[in-house]
């Protein structure tokens, strides 16, 4: 027997087949996706027990392996003062650093830039200097923004322009200087460069 719809039955039907219309399946997110995608990747590695020459020298026909299982590692983009940066982890470590605002692909430029802070085609480019010592092709960069400071109205501030005037040609020097005194300390004083700060300051340059 036909079901009889009262009128208001047939209106709060209508209400909820009209609210239907025009409703979006959402997708998994970028975020979601990757950590499906990397969930039981292991990275296998082997390598032999025995050296061959000393197995041969001792007549030992023996053969043994050691086979290495890791988890497997992922390419994520972590942020940083100057943008997102590349950096492979193990999957483990995916969903935790997910939340701290890293990101499966580059959001300045959409793309898999590398770790070279100019090879973003999304992002500003930046002021850098390179060591001159040959084979070293340490790069330094400057991410600082160049502020003109306040003139003061004090008698008594001695306003000294050789420090106002910040620029990125100063300050890649002044990095720069500090890495050859560090690493290139031969070339460093055949340059003429003086270490004011002491051996400490300049540890990690």
């Amino acid at each position: 027997m036909p079901r009889t719809w009262t009128r208001e039955q047939r209106e709060a039907q209508s209400r909820r087949m009209k609210g239907q219309v025009g409703q979006v399946t959402i997708g998994p997110t970028e975020e979601q996706l990757i950590i499906a995608q990397s969930q039981g990747k292991i990275d296998v590695s082997q390598e032999d027990i025995f050296d061959l020459a000393v197995k041969r020298a001792q007549g030992q026909e023996d053969t043994g392996t050691i086979r290495h299982q890791r988890p497997g590692m992922v390419r994520v983009y972590k942020p940083t003062p100057w943008g997102y940066s590349p950096r492979d982890i193990p999957v483990t470590n995916l969903p935790n650093v997910l939340t701290q605002g890293w990101k499966p692909k580059c959001p300045d430029c959409g793309g898999s830039c590398s770790a070279e802070p100019n090879s973003c085609p999304g992002r500003e480019k930046v002021a850098y200097r390179m060591c001159p010592v040959a084979g070293c092709s340490k790069k330094v960069y400057d991410f600082q923004h160049t502020e003109t400071q306040e003139a003061s109205d004090d008698p008594n501030l001695i306003q000294d322009e050789a420090y106002i005037q910040s620029t990125p040609a100063a300050r890649t020097k002044a990095a720069l200087d500090v890495h050859i005194l560090s690493r290139h300390p031969t070339e460093a004083r055949a340059a003429g460069l003086i270490d004011v700060r002491g051996p400490i300051a300049l540890t990690g340059a």
